[in-house]
């Protein structure tokens, strides 16, 4: 396993810095004490969207919007 400056020194560009960036920011998120002890998988917690009740509509809001953006309409 790398350390995170041996991770961002893999690559020079900006595109590379900034995944490193992201997978620093999920590692934060995640609780690594007693990870999978329990077997049950662990995974960060995102904000949802104030117009949204519940994390699977804002799941299917996202989506949408991601696959929209792409010029893809998913139903």
């Amino acid at each position: 396993m790398r350390s995170t400056e041996e991770m961002y020194a893999v690559r020079d560009d900006e595109w590379w810095a900034e995944a490193c960036a992201n997978t620093v920011a999920l590692a934060e998120r995640i609780e690594v004490d007693g990870m999978g002890i329990d077997g049950h998988l662990r995974l960060p917690e995102f904000p949802i969207d104030d117009d949204c009740a519940d994390p699977q509509q804002h799941f299917d809001h996202r989506s949408h919007r991601s696959w929209t953006l792409f010029g893809h309409v998913v139903l």
